[in-house]
């Protein structure tokens, strides 16, 4: 995963960073990735925002049944 490559070599992400990979996540049908990285960015200390949170209700709304 992504997420933990960036961890393993200490860069510091932004919430944009993780919002931005959260929504490519959700793009491709990985809810449960995006939420395991939505949680892993909160333990991080990266407070989400609400375009972070935003995504979740997109791709929630617009996915198919």
């Amino acid at each position: 995963m992504i997420v933990d490559e960036m961890i393993k070599i200490n860069l510091k992400s932004t919430v944009e960073t993780y919002t931005n990979l959260i929504l490519e996540m959700l793009k491709e049908g990985d809810i449960s990735h995006a939420i395991r990285t939505l949680n892993q960015m909160i333990s991080m200390g990266c407070q989400p925002d609400v375009f972070a949170y935003n995504t979740f209700v997109h791709a929630y709304y617009y996915q198919e049944d």
